[in-house]
């Protein structure tokens, strides 16, 4: 672990925003969050030849910007080069953010399909073969809902599946692509219940099904906040914090993905590491085999704005 200071104007400590990786530019790109208030801010954060630098994008017409949030989701559709944001505490709309460097603009989505209700706290991730964005999850719903992307055409559906989870928030979701398959973790379910099971959404069955799986090797304590990467290097997910009803955490484990032999291990590695937090974010940069965590609320000094990147 190591912690990086960027040059530049910072953003605010914030939590229950987002980021994604954009690979194409070398940059992460975050947007919302809140403390003390919700906001609406879009930053980059450069990671060109390790020269860290964060930049905020700036928009000239304020009357067409998505309204501030917390606890949305995003995802990054690198085939229309956009990061769409949905949801988040008392919203249901969908917004895409072009990210052309020093043209971004945002436009509101607008699909066809059944439109989904209020929701936040839930999870989304990007499947590129597929051309769709899943959802699942937020407070009280255990549904999954499948964004297709064709720009323009977008259509919301439902995905109907025999057998659920139980319904969760603050769980995290990760695309296993080689599998396909959908893999959520963790979560809160209400009256300081919080959740350690692992449960698949077979993509590559017709119609999807759930499966609760149950890995080799000591599983990670009941969590929610917490944050999840895949690390395609090793084919495994990084998981990082989190917090139970007793405290927060800042332990790193790791999922060997290998269908059938799915392993957990409770990693050790040099360097001091962040302090306990939930309500960061977390990016992987698969060029040079980082994770890399933004922000969160600390156990210790309440919200942050801090930077760190773990070598993996």
């Amino acid at each position: 672990w190591r912690q990086i200071v960027p040059k530049g104007d910072q953003p605010s400590p914030r939590f229950g925003h987002v980021s994604i990786f954009d690979q194409l530019n070398e940059r992460i790109i975050i947007f919302g969050g809140a403390h003390n208030k919700f906001n609406n801010e879009v930053w980059a954060l450069n990671l060109k030849n390790d020269d860290f630098y964060w930049t905020p994008i700036e928009f000239e017409d304020d009357s067409d910007l998505p309204k501030p949030r917390s606890d949305h989701s995003a995802i990054h559709d690198t085939i229309n080069n956009r990061m769409l944001i949905f949801g988040g505490i008392g919203r249901k709309d969908l917004w895409a953010l072009n990210l052309t460097p020093y043209d971004e603009y945002w436009e509101l989505v607008k699909p066809v399909g059944p439109r989904p209700k209020v929701r936040s706290d839930h999870s989304a991730i990007y499947d590129r073969s597929n051309q769709q964005m899943l959802v699942y999850g937020g407070f009280g719903k255990n549904v999954v809902l499948s964004l297709y992307l064709n720009k323009d055409s977008e259509e919301w559906q439902e995905v109907k599946t025999d057998t659920q989870p139980p319904s969760r928030g603050v769980h995290t979701a990760v695309y296993d692509r080689l599998g396909r398959r959908m893999l959520i973790f963790g979560g809160y379910v209400g009256n300081l219940q919080y959740r350690n099971e692992l449960w698949s959404l077979n993509i590559r069955d017709n119609p999807a099904s759930w499966e609760m799986l149950v890995p080799d090797g000591v599983c990670p304590s009941a969590r929610a906040g917490h944050s999840a990467v895949i690390d395609t290097k090793h084919r495994r997910i990084l998981f990082f914090g989190g917090r139970d009803k007793y405290s927060m955490k800042n332990d790193l484990w790791s999922l060997a993905l290998q269908v059938g032999q799915e392993t957990w291990i409770n990693l050790k590695v040099g360097g001091t590491p962040p302090s306990p937090r939930n309500g960061h974010t977390a990016v992987y940069n698969p060029s040079k085999g980082q994770m890399i965590v933004f922000g969160g609320n600390t156990q210790d000094q309440g919200p942050t704005n801090e930077i760190w990147l773990l070598e993996v």
